[in-house]
């Protein structure tokens, strides 16, 4: 399986904060805002204990979400999970939160 680098998306352009913003109002509840702040993983490899033994209703969630991130963005713009390297060492190859220009530019969350 290949992955691709891609770059962080942008922090001030008018486009970029225009996704920040469909992205954080598609989130419910504080498993989707953690999967946003970083502190759960796009795979569900960090659910432990009881949140382990209920992975499918997660998958589900996430799912979801982006399917409602997609809905929210602006013009042509799509999301989607994909596993990428990326960072300034792109060491590891994770599953993250992609967002897609109609021009077809790849950005990371």
């Amino acid at each position: 399986m290949t992955t691709e680098t891609l770059p962080f998306l942008p922090r001030r352009t008018p486009w970029a904060v225009a996704i920040r913003e469909a992205t954080n109002r598609a989130a419910h509840g504080s498993y989707q805002g953690d999967l946003l702040g970083g502190g759960e993983t796009w795979s569900g490899s960090t659910l432990k204990g009881a949140a382990g033994k209920y992975g499918a209703r997660y998958a589900e969630s996430r799912r979801n979400f982006v399917d409602r991130i997609s809905a929210l963005l602006p013009g042509d713009w799509t999301a989607e999970t994909a596993i990428v390297r990326c960072g300034p060492k792109a060491s590891r190859a994770t599953r993250e939160l992609v967002f897609i220009s109609p021009a077809g530019k790849r950005w990371v969350w």
